[in-house]
């Protein structure tokens, strides 16, 4: 007995996909502006050094935001002796609810 065999084949599928890869690619670089944006209103300035460290990097499924400022997690956690920047609230939770509130 011979076997019968299907096959699908769906046009334009390839296409389709690169052109939502390139919009996601896309949202994610918005997003991750208005979110370096948001990072930087809410880091405390002295000297400027902590707000200029934020950095993006755009990667395959998303993005990384770094600030190799040595001090940063002081101002997102606190210490003993200091509380955390924006009245006890960090930085990154404040900037996440700001742009968060643009997306909905």
């Amino acid at each position: 007995m011979a076997g019968v065999r299907f096959e699908n084949k769906i046009v334009g599928l390839d296409a389709d996909i690169k052109r939502l890869r390139s919009e996601i690619r896309d949202f994610a670089r918005k997003v991750s502006d208005d979110l370096v944006v948001s990072l930087k209103t809410y880091t405390p300035v002295r000297t400027g050094t902590a707000q200029r460290g934020w950095r993006r990097k755009l990667e395959r499924d998303g993005f990384t935001i770094t600030n190799p400022v040595p001090y940063t997690e002081y101002l997102e956690k606190g210490t003993p002796r200091m509380r955390a920047a924006n009245r006890g609230q960090g930085i990154i939770g404040p900037a996440l609810r700001q742009t968060k509130g643009k997306y909905r």
